[in-house]
């Protein structure tokens, strides 16, 4: 089947039992940020299991994140869940966890990518861009656009491309909250 094949394939490109980082630039910081990348995966009886963990402080701010990588990925999607969350609101850390899972589902880019990605969109919210309220995202997966179009009557910001597929798909160009024309 075409899973079996998927996971045979992936197995002899991934290796054996590394816990190495995964790249040597995948360590990311800025003066108010950083992010430590390191991924491990273990053979166990033909049984290949992926993990990516990623660590993204800032301040007082801490988060830890692990993405659990199917032995079929990318047939079946990976799982993420974070194993910190220190001084992160639990309803903002959730949006965080389904927008990362959203870009690994959704695109083309590397696991390391969409957790470069993760990490853009948490330091554009602190330095208080706010995120879009359609894709919950400040900077957008695909276009990496920030939110420019502003509603002349609620105020609030969209990225172009998530102003698109609303019109697109309710056949109206209103705005996505207020409902006045756009």
């Amino acid at each position: 089947s075409v899973q079996e094949y998927t996971r045979k394939m992936g197995s002899s490109s991934k290796g054996e039992d590394n816990d190495d980082d995964i790249d040597p630039s995948s360590s990311s910081g800025t003066e108010e940020s950083s992010l430590k990348i390191s991924g491990r995966i273990v053979d166990s009886n033909s049984l290949i299991i992926g993990q990516v963990k990623a660590k993204y402080t800032r301040d007082d701010v801490r988060l830890g994140l692990v993405i659990d990588l199917p032995n079929n990925f990318p047939l079946t999607p990976p799982t993420v869940n974070f194993t910190e969350q220190l001084n992160v609101d639990k309803a903002k850390a959730r949006r965080w966890q389904l927008n990362i899972t959203r870009i690994l589902a959704s695109s083309d880019a590397t696991i390391c990518d969409a957790i470069l990605d993760w990490k853009s969109n948490i330091d554009k919210q602190f330095e208080g861009i706010e995120e879009c309220p359609v894709c919950y995202c400040v900077v957008h997966a695909v276009t990496r656009a920030l939110p420019e179009k502003r509603c002349m009557q609620c105020n609030n910001r969209f990225h172009a491309a998530c102003l698109y597929k609303w019109f697109e798909s309710s056949g109206n160009s209103t705005c996505p909250l207020c409902r006045n024309l756009f």
